[in-house]
């Protein structure tokens, strides 16, 4: 699947630097500690996969206009 998605200006800087893979990583360590901690938390699994996709993702992504 093909998306297009528009970053705001606030956020380009960001994106430009490393396609927000500092911050979604420091979110997927974040869940799991918590998980492996028995803290109560509402992401679980799923979020983590959904965390490595769209880091994935972004970090392959391509900026095709602005």
């Amino acid at each position: 699947m093909t998306i297009s998605i528009k970053i705001p200006k606030e956020f380009e800087e960001h994106f430009n630097m490393d396609k927000f893979k500092d911050s979604l990583e420091r979110v997927r360590v974040d869940i799991q500690c918590n998980m492996e901690n028995d803290k109560t938390i509402m992401a679980g699994l799923y979020e983590l996969e959904v965390i490595k996709m769209l880091r994935d993702a972004l970090i392959k992504s391509e900026v095709i206009g602005e």
